[in-house]
């Protein structure tokens, strides 16, 4: 079953990222950099989809301890 889903979609055209990388600039100039994918991933995989997920949780908490901060 898998091998016939695999030959259908193989003509299908899709979209590939390349690299996903989540920057944190401090105040102080200092950037680090959090690297989610670093070789060609296909954009509708299960993968992707989760690296993007944890890209989004990432911004909130770094946004939650800006806010903290800032309070």
């Amino acid at each position: 079953m898998g091998a016939l889903a695999g030959a259908l979609g193989a003509d299908q055209p899709y979209t590939v990222c390349h690299e996903l990388t989540l920057r944190l600039t401090l105040t102080n100039n200092k950037t680090y950099d959090f690297k989610l994918i670093t070789a060609p991933t296909k954009t509708s995989t299960t993968t992707y989809r989760k690296k993007i997920i944890a890209t989004r949780d990432m911004s909130q908490v770094f946004q939650q301890i800006i806010d903290l901060n800032h309070n």
